[in-house]
């Protein structure tokens, strides 16, 4: 995978720090899968060629490669736009970089690594999102996933406060425009007790060729009922290896469902954990 070294380039405190840089050496250590492996078999893993991307850092613009200049957009522009409509809140991140966050309902807040976002509007972070990543996903599922921690520029964390029933989705879009970029979403949903919400996460691109590994954590509280939606719409050239792992408390409920529309090669992982007695998972 990418070097260690390249930790120092994302933000975070010193413990995020410490945990990036333990997961990046579990990943160069562990390098690529192979189709060898029963996981992997029948698929094009092998063809998987890191060199061709550039790790994409928040604050430096990504170098340029082969391809076409991103300009072509596979996204449905129909979908995002009815979504935002009638949306609790949007959450916007481009090729790896934070881009905005916006809060219409009471009984939400979202967190980036510097400031959280509520109906308020933005105050300093109270939990950064950094202290919430791997709260679900304890130990990486794969090597993507260990990178994601080790390289992920701009991790989101909803909130959902305990007895908060949320009118419209939480919108949380990923997009990727830009040209041989490797990058590294990363979602952290927690639904507190007797809460309900609707999460949707649309994942966009270009015609670009680009590596996007997302991974999505799902905490579901006693009592809460959370519904979770990816939608992704990448270009034809684009590469996605993505992760979700969803852990569900006593009495509670989550529906996780998954809509794959676009990709060169795309894939994912979903592991769900029945934490609490009488807790269901729909996927």
């Amino acid at each position: 995978m990418f070097s260690p070294g390249d930790v120092g380039r994302f933000d975070g405190d010193a413990q995020l720090t410490k945990r990036r840089r333990e997961a990046a050496e579990f990943a160069e250590a562990t390098g690529l899968p192979s189709f060898t492996e029963e996981v992997w078999r029948y698929s094009p893993i092998d063809d998987l060629d890191l060199d061709r991307y550039t790790l994409a850092v928040p604050g430096e613009t990504p170098t340029a490669g082969k391809g076409s200049s991103g300009t072509a957009g596979y996204d449905t522009v129909e979908l995002s736009a009815s979504l935002e409509a009638g949306a609790a809140a949007v959450v916007s991140v481009v090729n790896g970089r934070f881009e905005s966050a916006e809060v219409r309902s009471a009984g939400l807040t979202v967190r980036t690594l510097d400031c959280d976002y509520d109906v308020d509007g933005v105050a300093p972070a109270g939990t950064p999102a950094g202290d919430l990543l791997g709260s679900v996903m304890t130990e990486p599922v794969d090597v993507f996933a260990a990178a994601n921690l080790a390289y992920t520029g701009s991790p989101i964390v909803v909130e959902v406060a305990p007895g908060a029933v949320v009118d419209g989705p939480v919108l949380v879009r990923s997009r990727t425009d830009a040209d041989a970029v490797a990058w590294f979403p990363r979602l952290v949903v927690v639904a507190g007790r007797d809460s309900e919400a609707v999460v949707v996460e649309q994942h966009t691109g270009a015609d670009v060729e680009a590596l996007v590994c997302p991974v999505t954590e799902l905490r579901v509280g006693d009592a809460a009922r959370l519904s979770h939606v990816t939608v992704q719409q990448l270009g034809p050239r684009m590469w996605q290896i993505a992760a979700q792992v969803a852990e569900t408390g006593r009495d509670s409920s989550l529906g996780s469902h998954h809509i794959a529309l676009g990709g060169g090669y795309a894939r994912a992982r979903i592991d769900s954990r029945l934490a609490g007695t009488g807790g269901s998972a729909e996927v």
